[in-house]
């Protein structure tokens, strides 16, 4: 699955999932899942383009016993959204290759960023 440079990413915006509401819900509690149904995580959050406002990225996290792993899963890779809550990839775990996601790679959404989202120009 092909990613966005670096540099692409870092003039997105983070925004916490427990921020996003769509008409399934909060995006703070979808699970996140593979073809066959295998979990990949929730999502914790969006990496978004204030200047397109365009969702690029989901965050997804996943928690084990003593790890905590966040990946980036491209909003192109065209996840279907199923009840109850759970974002279903069209692939298998073995046929993924997420970019591992570091918070501090990128700035949270920020009242500047929403002015820039309402006024730009170059909305997709």
């Amino acid at each position: 699955m092909p990613g966005k440079p670096a540099s692409e990413i870092a003039d997105l915006r983070y925004l916490d999932a427990r921020s996003v509401r769509c008409p399934a819900g909060y995006l703070s509690d979808f699970q996140v899942c593979t073809q066959d149904s295998e979990s990949l995580g929730n999502i914790g959050g969006v990496l978004i383009s204030p200047v397109t406002r365009r969702c690029e990225f989901f965050v997804i996290e996943s928690r084990g016993f003593l790890t905590h792993k966040r990946f980036l899963l491209p909003v192109e890779a065209g996840a279907i959204v199923q009840e109850p809550a759970t974002l279903k990839i069209a692939a298998r775990k073995d046929e993924l290759d997420l970019e591992t996601f570091t918070p501090s790679s990128v700035q949270q959404f920020s009242d500047e960023d929403l002015i820039t989202t309402i006024f730009s120009q170059d909305a997709a």
